[in-house]
């Protein structure tokens, strides 16, 4: 697991607010960004009709980490990714490390616990010289990234500490228009047996999030 920062003191009981029984099968469970329509076509100098409303399944997780400390993750269905930002849409991802050869797995982890480097540190970080080839493959799996003449590891995945892509957002229940509501391409279980590398999960509630998109 990750070690997280203790920066949210949340209450498990009163996290997930108890949720009525909804009969009317138009109000649905949605967490919506702090911009409005009108926002986000302001900002993209857009007009209305350039712009669609998405309604993205996903489901929002009550964790908690190895100090005790507890958070929210919100994922959405279709990649299986964590929404890191619900205004913006950033989706950051739990990495696979079992595409990795054992020699990649060593070097992520030698720069993990770096930050990042230049080629002229690698002999000192315990990395052979020879291991080029295992650096290029590693950017080009995106894994690490090169910004200049500095390799570091990639804003793409999350590594640790999963509590820094808490989700603040509560769920709740509105009847709402949308262009497209879609249909979940990961299921459940599938995207807990990924946070479960960085986390334990207490509680789940399935939702929808609420995207703008331009045409």
């Amino acid at each position: 697991g990750g070690e997280a920062n203790n920066m949210l003191n949340i209450n498990d009981d009163t996290f997930f607010e108890k949720v009525k029984t909804f009969e009317e099968s138009d109000l649905l469970p949605i967490i919506k960004p702090t911009w409005t329509k009108k926002d986000f076509l302001l900002m993209q100098d857009k007009k209305l009709e350039e712009i669609e409303t998405l309604l993205v399944p996903g489901f929002l997780f009550f964790c908690q980490d190895m100090k005790d400390s507890s958070f929210n993750i919100l994922t959405e269905a279709m990649t299986g990714n964590v929404v890191s930002n619900v205004d913006n849409y950033v989706l950051k991802e739990i990495p696979d490390i079992t595409t990795l050869t054992s020699e990649e797995r060593k070097i992520l982890y030698l720069i993990f616990n770096t930050k990042d480097f230049t080629e002229d540190k690698i002999p000192s970080l315990g990395i052979p010289l020879d291991s080029m080839s295992k650096i290029n493959s590693l950017l080009e799996k995106k894994f690490i990234e090169k910004i200049d003449i500095n390799y570091k590891l990639s804003n793409k995945y999350i590594f640790s500490n999963l509590s820094e892509n808490a989700c603040f957002s509560k769920i709740k229940y509105e009847k709402i228009q949308c262009d497209k509501k879609l249909i979940a391409k990961k299921n459940v279980d599938e995207i807990k047996n990924s946070l479960t590398k960085l986390t334990t999960i207490k509680d789940q509630r399935e939702c929808y999030i609420l995207k703008y998109e331009l045409k």
